[in-house]
C-alpha cells in the first residue's frame, strides 16, 4: 500500500497565523483529516505527522517521520496571512530544483482548479526562494524530506473571503477533495516513474496497475454509497427540525443553507463515484460554495436584521406611527436594507448593488433632513399618522 504522509502546519504552543479569532494551526489539522480520509477511501496509507492541537513535532522531526515511513509524497497543509486584506489564493510551495515536487504540486493545483476548490494565486507553483523572504530562508519540511514534498498555503486568513471558506466545513471538505485527487492524479501518473522505483515489464505494471485501479473504485463506491446515504439521512433529520412547526424562522435560514450545501456535497461526491459528466459535479461545486457562502453571510447579518425588524415592528403598533417615530422607522429600513445589501453583494451585479447603495444613501439623507426639520419638536407627542 503507498503511503502518503499529511503534515498540519503548527501545533502546541504555535498557533501559527491568527486572524479574527481563527487559528491556522486549528484549520490546517481540520483540513488535513479531511485529506487523510479521502486518500484512505482509495486504499492509500494516509500518515498524519500530528493528531491534535496540543502536539508540535519539530520540523525536522516531521522530515523523519515521513523518511522512515518509506512514504511517496510529502504535503505540508498551512494558511497565509497579509497586511492586507485584499491578498487571497492557494498557492503550493517547493523545494528549488525538485522536478517532481513540481509535478506534484501542479496536480494539486490542477485540481483545486477544476473543482472550483479554492480562488488562486497568479503564481500558484513557487519554490520557498521566491516567497521574498531572502536568499537564505528554506522551509525545512522541503528540504529534510527524500520524497516529494510540498507546501499547500489554503488561502488567507486575513482575507474574509478564504477565511470564510476556509472555516466552513463545506469549504473544507470541498478544498480536501482537490487537494486529495491532486495527490491521486500525481501517484497515478509519476509514482512507477520515480528514480527509487525499480523497474518493471510494461506487461507486469500494466497488470498491476488495472487490479489496483479496480480495487480502489470498487472500495470508493462502496464507501460512498455508505457515506452518501447517511448525509441524506443527517440533511433530512436537519430539514425536518427547521420545518417541525410549518414555518421556517428567520434565525434558521443559515441552518436551511448549510443543508442544502451539504446535499449539494453528497450529490457531488455520488456523481464523481458514477462517472457523470465533471461539469456537472463542478456544477454542484460551486453551487455549494455559494450556498456556504450565503449561510456565513446571512448568520453574520441576522443579527442586525432581526433588530431593524424587531424596531419597525415595535414603531408600526396598531398600524399607526407617530410623526416623532418616522425618522426612527427610516433608520430602521436603512439598516435593514443596508445589511440585506451586505448579504447580496457577492451574490448580485455591480451596478445593481450600486443602485441598492445609492437608494440607501438618500434614505439616510431623508432621514438626517427629517430630524433637522423636527428637532425643536420631536420632544412632543406629534399625531399619528394612520397606515
Amino acid at each position: 500500500m503507498i503511503k502518503i504522509v499529511i503534515d498540519p502546519g503548527h501545533g502546541g504552543r504555535d498557533p501559527g497565523a491568527v486572524s479574527e479569532g481563527v487559528e491556522e494551526a486549528a484549520v490546517a489539522l481540520d483540513i488535513s483529516r479531511y485529506i487523510a480520509k479521502e486518500l484512505k477511501r482509495w486504499k492509500i496509507d494516509a500518515i498524519l505527522t500530528r493528531g491534535s492541537d496540543s502536539e508540535k513535532p519539530s520540523l525536522t522531526a516531521r522530515a523523519n517521520m515521513a523518511n522512515k515511513a518509506g512514504a511517496a509524497v510529502f504535503v505540508s497543509i498551512h494558511c497565509n496571512a497579509a497586511g492586507s486584506s485584499r491578498a487571497r489564493g492557494l498557492e503550493v510551495i517547493t523545494a528549488p530544483n525538485a522536478p517532481q515536487a513540481t509535478k506534484l504540486a501542479r496536480a494539486i493545483v490542477e485540481a483545486v482548479k477544476e473543482n472550483h476548490a479554492a480562488s488562486l494565486r497568479k503564481k500558484a507553483v513557487k519554490t520557498d526562494q521566491e516567497l521574498g523572504r531572502g536568499d537564505g530562508f528554506k522551509i525545512t519540511v522541503l528540504r529534510k524530506t527524500k520524497m516529494p514534498a510540498v507546501l499547500v498555503e489554503c488561502g488567507f486568513l486575513t482575507n474574509d473571503g478564504d477565511r470564510g471558506a476556509l472555516t466552513h466545513k463545506a469549504g473544507q471538505k470541498l478544498l480536501s477533495v482537490a487537494i486529495a485527487a491532486g495527490i491521486r492524479s500525481y501517484l497515478d501518473k509519476e509514482v512507477e516513474t520515480m528514480p527509487d522505483k525499480p523497474a518493471k515489464k510494461a506487461a507486469t505494471k500494466k497488470k498491476a496497475a488495472t487490479k489496483k485501479k479496480a480495487e480502489a473504485d470498487a472500495a470508493l463506491a462502496n464507501h460512498e454509497k455508505d457515506k452518501n446515504e447517511a448525509n441524506i439521512l443527517t440533511a433530512w433529520d436537519k430539514l425536518k427540525d427547521v420545518f417541525k412547526d410549518g414555518k421556517i424562522k428567520p434565525a434558521e435560514i443559515p441552518t436551511l443553507l448549510e443543508v442544502a450545501a451539504e446535499i449539494c456535497d453528497t450529490l457531488a461526491g455520488l456523481l464523481l463515484v458514477l462517472a457523470v459528466d465533471p461539469k456537472i459535479k463542478a456544477i454542484l461545486a460551486t453551487a455549494s460554495k455559494i450556498l456556504a457562502d450565503l449561510a456565513i453571510s446571512i448568520r453574520e447579518q441576522l443579527p442586525k436584521i432581526q433588530g431593524a425588524w424587531s424596531q419597525i415592528g415595535g414603531i408600526m403598533r396598531d398600524d399607526k406611527i407617530e410623526v416623532r417615530e418616522v425618522p426612527e422607522l427610516l433608520e430602521a429600513i436603512s439598516n435593514l436594507v443596508e445589511a440585506l445589501l451586505s448579504i447580496a453583494v457577492p451574490f448580485i451585479e455591480p451596478e445593481l448593488s450600486d443602485d441598492f447603495a445609492k437608494l440607501n444613501g438618500k434614505l439616510k439623507r431623508a432621514i438626517e433632513f427629517i430630524n433637522k426639520v423636527t428637532g425643536k419638536t420631536r420632544k412632543n407627542r406629534g399625531p399619528l399618522i394612520p397606515l
